[in-house]
């Protein structure tokens, strides 16, 4: 045959028996053809395509002779699904369509990581699983911690080699804060002594400061650190706090305002 030393690169699915021996190739897919062959679908023994084929015990002959297409072997020690390439051609993952769904992500508290699409002749690739031994590329991760420039590395596997290395950026994050203290006093009390509440909150962002912007009694209602006092006497109503903590290498400002209520 004219061609036959042409490599050709299959996507295959294998069947297994019930003992868990692959018998059959399924489903055969043409990804790297001769120029002069349309893109094909093949399946043993029910083959499509825009031209003639004839099928064989040993393989697959285009009637075009351009090329030769050894059939698996039952029994392969193959992943149950993945890619074939006739001869012992490898291809740098370099030659794949390598693309990230984000191209920054704002920082959560976690190592960040973004989707990475990997495309080879308009063929999905797969993220290599350990457990299913499939796949044709791996993801590994650097700087991916805090906010900057995070790397993401792309290994082929297989029949794929070498490697590509992405970025993307990693922005502060949004702090929560969540307050711990009382929001709310007995008229009965405050007219006894002065009440005093301690602003305890929890936060993953800075430093954090209080303060007083709305007070029913503001002649009787004052805040010391990270204190409120109200003193014996004060007005029934609301007291607002506004709490704030400072921005961090990770987290921007964030504000959260909370309303103490004296009242029945």
């Amino acid at each position: 045959m004219s061609q036959a030393g042409v490599n050709l690169r299959l996507r295959y699915t294998l069947r297994e028996d019930a003992q868990g021996f692959a018998h059959e190739i399924c489903q055969l897919k043409l990804t790297q053809i001769p120029r002069q062959v349309s893109r094909a679908r093949l399946e043993l023994g029910d083959a499509i395509m825009k031209r003639k084929i004839f099928t064989k015990t040993t393989g697959i002959v285009l009637a075009s002779s351009l090329a030769f297409i050894t059939a698996i072997p039952a029994y392969a020690s193959l992943p149950k699904s993945g890619y074939y390439t006739s001869g012992d051609e490898t291809i740098d993952i370099s030659e794949c369509e390598i693309t990230l769904e984000k191209k920054s992500v704002k920082y959560n508290g976690k190592p960040a990581k973004v989707d990475v699409y990997v495309t080879y002749d308009d063929e999905d690739l797969l993220e290599y699983d350990e457990e299913d031994e499939d796949g044709e590329y791996t993801l590994t991760y650097k700087n991916n911690t805090g906010v900057g420039t995070a790397q993401v590395i792309v290994t082929g596997v297989g029949e794929f080699e070498g490697s590509v290395t992405k970025t993307f950026k990693i922005t502060r994050g949004t702090a929560t804060i969540t307050p711990k203290f009382t929001t709310k006093v007995k008229t009965s009390a405050i007219k006894k002594k002065n009440v005093t509440i301690k602003l305890n909150c929890k936060t993953n962002g800075g430093k954090l400061s209080y303060k007083l912007v709305k007070a029913k009694d503001s002649s009787r209602a004052s805040i010391s650190g990270n204190k409120l006092t109200l003193k014996k006497g004060a007005k029934a109503g609301k007291y607002v706090i506004k709490i704030t903590s400072a921005r961090t290498k990770n987290y921007n400002q964030c504000s959260k305002t909370v309303t103490v209520t004296i009242g029945k």
